[in-house]
């Protein structure tokens, strides 16, 4: 059921596209709904491709949706609380060849038609994905796609850094960084109000630009001495992960105002492919 779920999709985003929604006017504004646990930008889909396969929507992995990638230039994605209404939400933008689709979900026993005061979209029970989608944006979620409320708009700051980047993520606090440190029994907590990473390449090779930003000022000076601290710990992770990992803390953070800002690198594709495929979002 579920390879039938994931080629009815790919062949409505390779061949076309249903009926009109109403999505956000306003650019500037996401159409996904607040509160993730992190939230990424996609700037250059095909430029990222390699990095984004250890990803998944749900039941709908990033590899598996190869047709739907090959016409999605950008996209934002969210990953939400499993106590959450709902557990991921995306919305990619592209050029998705307007003809009827209707037949592709009307006569597949696994998609039923729902409405909703936003509009309607498809829903797949047994594989927990909704779609909605018009010419140039798709909606996917685990719950009523059209229901994002007023969305969100990027961070102070964000969409300048994340331009020249082919990821950027951004957290509302530093929960996923400090589950991840826990988890390796670190015994480390990083008080961070906000979280930005940005992902950049040159001559194939990567770097993490990674802004931690804190209440005040002082809080932020003192985030440089807790790197220190953080240092000799992370010797606990996995011989594979733990040089990706210490290369985050080795070179001096910066100050800047509240935020404190980790450069590390050089990383190849395979490690960081490593370290996406050890980190859960979910």
């Amino acid at each position: 059921m579920r390879i039938i779920t994931v080629t009815v999709i790919c062949v409505v985003f390779c061949s076309c596209v249903g009926t009109p929604i109403a999505f956000l006017r306003d650019t500037t504004v996401i159409p996904v709904a607040p509160g993730a646990r992190v939230y990424c930008r996609v700037v250059d889909v095909a430029q990222a491709r390699h990095l984004l396969n250890p990803l998944s929507l749900g039941t709908l992995s990033l590899d598996q949706a190869s047709p739907i990638l090959d016409k999605t230039t950008s996209a934002v994605a969210a990953w939400y609380a499993s106590d959450a209404q709902q557990r991921f939400m995306a919305v990619a933008h592209g050029k998705y060849p307007q003809v009827q689709a209707q037949a592709l979900f009307t006569f597949s026993s696994d998609w039923s038609q729902r409405s909703s005061p936003n509009g309607s979209y498809w829903y797949s029970t047994s594989n927990n994905i909704a779609v909605s989608l018009n010419a140039n944006q798709v909606l996917v979620s685990d719950r009523n796609p059209l229901a994002f409320g007023s969305g969100v708009r990027y961070p102070q700051d964000f969409e300048s850094l994340s331009n020249s980047a082919i990821l950027g993520f951004w957290f509302d606090r530093a929960d996923l960084i400090n589950e991840f440190l826990a988890s390796r029994q670190v015994p480390m907590q990083i008080p961070a109000e906000r979280v930005l990473i940005f992902l950049y390449e040159a001559a194939q090779q990567y770097t993490i630009n990674a802004h931690f930003v804190a209440k005040d000022e002082a809080t932020a000076r003192g985030l440089i001495s807790l790197f220190s601290v953080i240092r000799p710990f992370i010797s606990n992770l996995d011989k594979k992960v733990f040089p990706l990992v210490q290369e985050l803390f080795l070179k001096t953070p910066t100050v800047e105002g509240t935020s404190v800002i980790v450069q590390s690198g050089p990383f190849s594709a395979e490690e960081l492919v490593l370290l996406f495929s050890n980190v859960s979002l979910l």
